[in-house]
């Protein structure tokens, strides 16, 4: 009986913790707070668009999509591009929903291990 109960403990812990693709669907902050990116699905791809800056000067900003062709496999997003808002230059990323709301993108030129690294967080809306 005991092991019958770990198991559903267990089982359903594992449930609760799940990733699906579309969880990273919504409105994201930059950790900086400087920008807000909305990612989106289209077809079997995600996509990520600036619709908030903080500072009035970037607002040439809206708009632009920062994140192109992410392609979720085994648990993260991977082969996509990422088009820096300040200027014309990519380089590839990739990403992956962390703990607590958080999203990792690694942005990079070859190898991600040579990369950096932008952290969002999920922006909750509560009907407001």
């Amino acid at each position: 009986m005991k092991k019958i109960v770990l198991f559903l403990l267990f089982t359903s812990t594992i449930k609760y913790y799940a990733q699906t693709a579309n969880d990273i669907i919504g409105n994201w902050l930059t950790s900086d707070g400087e920008r807000k990116i909305n990612i989106y699905k289209q077809g079997d791809k995600y996509f990520g668009k600036i619709f908030w800056v903080k500072m009035t000067d970037k607002k040439n900003e809206i708009n632009k999509i920062v994140m192109m062709d992410l392609v979720y496999e085994n648990g993260e997003y991977e082969k996509g591009t990422f088009l820096m808002p300040s200027d014309k230059h990519s380089a590839s990323c990739a990403a992956k929903i962390l703990k607590s709301k958080i999203l990792k993108v690694s942005i990079y030129h070859g190898l991600q291990l040579f990369g950096h690294s932008l952290y969002l967080s999920k922006i909750i809306d509560n009907g407001k």
